[in-house]
């Protein structure tokens, strides 16, 4: 037999299906409302599916347009006739009927409330209720009227199978016409019921661009809207840095201000506690003054002194000055008694002329004067000692070195 695969498409059919393929575009185009009243419009041929072939139906005219028409065909005449009607009446809307016994019929009642979701509904109840799976068969429904506005509804679901809508609709649009839905017959196969199996999946193939590109724009904002979140965060965590980086050089320029005045005060202290050592290692010249006055015997006098640092070098006259050493050494003030230079007579005054130095003891000293030892010589035993008269450097300026002073 002949089959379509072998069919050739004259130019003038080629173009006329170009031309319906533009006009379905524009139609695309229309309000889902406006596409459902076309679709709903009464179709120009029906194809009737029959067991042993395919019956051509002209609505338009209760005559058939052919002989042929109005009776079973064979497929390939079948496709004769359409690719007929293809080319004298490119604009005809061809609808695709099935047998009633090739549908199966579905009874349910449902609340007036889920009228707006009846198709819904059905779907989900679908592979429940029924052996089929949804992705192997095409559905309709239709709401049988009650007479009343109140009650259940009466619904009946119309399910065909894929295969049987699938391979006769390949075929008839290959012949270059339109088909505008695929209904079936009632049960007494005299008239079509309201159905549309294409509908649904008409209207899913028009939203499925609009998801897409729903998909995509809300893909776009939400990149768009990360990174934002991103920049945000990043130009957050910059402010942060740039704070943090200003409040870290504030708090290091106050902490070389705190540590400079630091540095002043530890100088400072440094120059204090230099000077609390100076005056600790330093002893009053009269504490000096007072221990030489007693140490030194009612026979010697002296004719000048100094004081440097822990030495002290005095110079006078004394009867026996090699005496005088051991009288220093002996004292807890002074140590390390020597003389500066060689001792002298002086045979007019019988006296020896001596200059000597000797070292304050600074761990004593520090403590403060001590009471020497009773002695008949003691300074403190006569008020007449020499070291404590109006001679004494202390007192006045140094006699010259020629004679004592009377």
């Amino acid at each position: 037999g002949r089959t379509m695969s072998g069919a050739v498409l004259s130019p003038v059919t080629a173009l006329q299906q170009g031309y319906r393929w533009w006009t379905a575009e524009l139609a695309g185009l229309l309000p889902d409302t406006v596409r459902a009243r076309h679709r709903a419009t009464e179709p120009d041929i029906v194809v009737s599916v029959e067991t042993h072939g395919l019956r051509i139906l002209d609505t338009r005219s209760r005559r058939d347009a052919r002989a042929q028409m109005g009776r079973t065909l064979a497929k390939a005449d079948a496709w004769d006739v359409l690719l007929a009607i293809a080319r004298e009446r490119p604009a005809a809307l061809v609808r695709l009927r099935l047998a009633n016994a090739a549908v199966f019929t579905r009874r349910v009642e449902l609340p007036e409330a889920a009228r707006a979701d009846i198709a819904q509904i059905l779907d989900l109840d679908l592979e429940r209720a029924t052996p089929f799976r949804a992705k192997d068969v095409y559905t309709a429904h239709l709401v049988v009227p009650n007479g009343t506005r109140h009650g259940p509804l009466k619904v009946h679901q119309l399910i065909a199978e894929r295969a049987s809508i699938d391979g006769p609709l390949s075929d008839v649009r290959a012949t270059g016409v339109t088909v505008s839905g695929v209904d079936c017959w009632n049960e007494d196969g005299s008239a079509a019921l309201p159905v549309d199996f294409l509908a649904r999946d008409a209207a899913g193939s028009e939203a499925a661009p609009r998801s897409n590109r729903f998909v995509a724009l809300l893909a776009v904002l939400i990149a768009g809207l990360a990174a934002s979140a991103v920049f945000l965060t990043v130009t957050q965590h910059e402010t942060a840095l740039a704070n943090l980086q200003q409040d870290v050089a504030q708090t290091r320029t106050r902490a070389d201000a705190v540590h400079s005045v630091l540095a002043a005060s530890q100088d400072r202290l440094k120059d204090a506690l230099s000077l609390q050592n100076l005056k600790d290692q330093r002893v009053p010249a009269v504490v000096t003054l007072d221990r030489l006055t007693k140490i030194m015997p009612d026979w010697s006098w002296l004719t000048d002194l100094s004081i440097e640092g822990d030495t002290v070098a005095f110079s006078g006259y004394a009867k026996t000055a090699a005496a005088l050493i051991p009288l220093l050494e002996s004292s807890d003030f002074f140590s390390d008694a020597a003389f500066t230079a060689p001792v002298t007579r002086d045979e007019q005054d019988n006296k020896e002329r001596f200059s000597l130095r000797a070292r304050i003891r600074l761990n004593i000293a520090a403590d403060g004067p001590a009471s020497p030892a009773a002695s008949p010589q003691s300074p403190a035993a006569s008020p007449q000692s020499p070291a404590a008269s109006p001679q004494s450097p202390a007192a006045s300026p140094a006699p010259s070195p020629e004679g004592p002073a009377p």
